[in-house]
Parts: C-alpha cells; structure tokens; sequence
C-alpha cells in the first residue's frame, strides 16, 4: 500500500467516522427532546387526572344538593371552582392531544 493509498484510506476513514459522530449527537439530541417531551406528557397527564378528581368531587357536591342551607358567598365558591376546573381541564385536554401528536 502506498503512501497516497494510506493517505486516502484515512481520509475516507476519518470522513465515516465524523459521519457516525454526527448521527450519533443528532440521536443524543433526538433522545434529549423525547426525554423531555416524556416527561412533560407525566406531569399534564397527572395534573389533568388530579383536576378530573376535583371536577368530579365538585360535581358530587351539587348533586347531593350540600349547598341547600349553606352560605351563597360558599355556593359561589364551589361554581367558581367548577368554571376553573372545567376550563383547565380543557387546557390539559388540549395540551395532552398536542404532545401527543408531536
């Protein structure tokens, strides 16, 4: 092997190996945003389970008529709490659909 052919052989070999490099920093980096987008599925996952629970505690809490007798400004409370759960748990609903789709 002369020396022009071991020159090329390293060239082409130094050129696959930058190759691979590459690919595997683009996977590393693949690998990191799966990683986080993992993890952000986890924790809308369990904030919108956690608000169906309260979403549905409210609701049992005017179905079982527990307002009759009570304070207005509680009654209030309770409807306000209920427009808030419902509109984040549409958020949630939403942003889950999202990570999902990505």
């Amino acid at each position: 092997m002369t020396q022009d052919e071991k020159a090329e052989d390293y060239d082409r070999l130094k050129y696959e190996f930058t190759q691979i490099n590459q690919e595997l920093k683009s996977e590393k980096h693949a690998n990191k945003e799966l990683t986080k987008q993992l993890f952000l599925y986890g924790v809308v996952k369990r904030t919108l389970d956690r608000k169906i629970v309260a979403s549905s505690e409210n609701e049992n809490w005017f179905a079982n008529e527990n307002y009759k007798g009570i304070d207005k400004n509680i009654v209030k409370e309770k409807e306000k709490e209920a427009t808030e759960l419902n509109a984040q748990i549409r958020v949630l609903r939403f942003i889950d659909s999202t990570i999902k789709t990505t």
